[in-house]
């Protein structure tokens, strides 16, 4: 898995530079951003979500507990809810089952 450190090492950058790049950060150069958002992509660079996490406080993660999954009422809703919560740029996690509700916080 490719990290932030491989781009910076590849870019001759800070790994700070490169976070400022790729968060969008006014600290650095378009021109700079741009190479390094080059690099990142033919790196096939993917985000650590939970490094992100941890930074931000934010899962952007929604959990929906449900009884059960039957009947003609738990399909929509749940195309529903991820549908609005992708707009948002959430995540569902839906789960059910009798001891499921571990799971969400």
């Amino acid at each position: 898995m490719v990290g932030i450190k491989d781009i910076a090492k590849q870019a001759g950058v800070s790994i700070s530079t490169v976070s400022y790049a790729l968060n969008g950060s006014p600290k650095v150069t378009e021109k700079t951003r741009e190479r390094i958002l080059k690099i990142a992509s033919e790196l096939n660079y993917v985000p650590n979500m939970a490094a992100r996490t941890l930074k931000t406080r934010e899962t952007k993660i929604i959990g929906a507990y449900l009884a059960n999954y039957g009947g003609a009422f738990y399909g929509p809703l749940l195309d529903g809810l991820r549908e609005t919560l992708r707009a948002l740029d959430y995540e569902l996690i839906a789960c059910s089952g009798e001891k499921a509700q571990r799971f969400l916080p």
